[in-house]
């Protein structure tokens, strides 16, 4: 199984952990490396000072305090990567319809779920062999 590297942006311990247990669930008890940010202060100054190990995706919440997920996009936009850019996936409690159209704006942004994502959401994104999630 290929490794792979997590970014979780989200103000909400709860969140971490129970996404942390659909990710191992989904690998078969495999655990991958998951860097967990409160804030989205904390997940840009890791991208950007390569505090962490470019991730193969990113799962952002949208409401946040201070900064929301959209800031996070703003200035994930302006981070120079090498090679492919990590995509990201919006996971937020946020069903609002004007919020799923405005993420399509952002060309990392290869999907919007609502929380909390289950097991099958990550055996998607996980398989190669699955269509791509959208």
């Amino acid at each position: 199984m290929n490794s792979f590297k997590i970014i979780m942006v989200d103000d909400d311990p709860a969140t971490h952990c129970f996404h942390r247990l659909m990710i191992q669930k989904a690998l078969d008890g495999v655990q991958p490396s998951v860097d967990t940010y409160s804030s989205v202060d904390q997940a840009i100054d890791g991208l950007r000072t390569h505090d962490c190990t470019v991730p193969t995706y990113i799962l952002l919440d949208l409401n946040m305090p201070i900064k929301t997920g959209w800031d996070f996009l703003e200035e994930y936009q302006r981070i120079p990567f090498e090679g492919e850019r990590p995509p990201v996936y919006i996971v937020s409690s946020s069903d609002n319809p004007q919020h799923i159209q405005k993420s399509q704006n952002f060309p990392d942004v290869r999907g919007f779920w609502s929380k909390f994502v289950k097991v099958s959401f990550f055996k998607q994104l996980f398989d190669p062999a699955e269509p791509q999630l959208a």
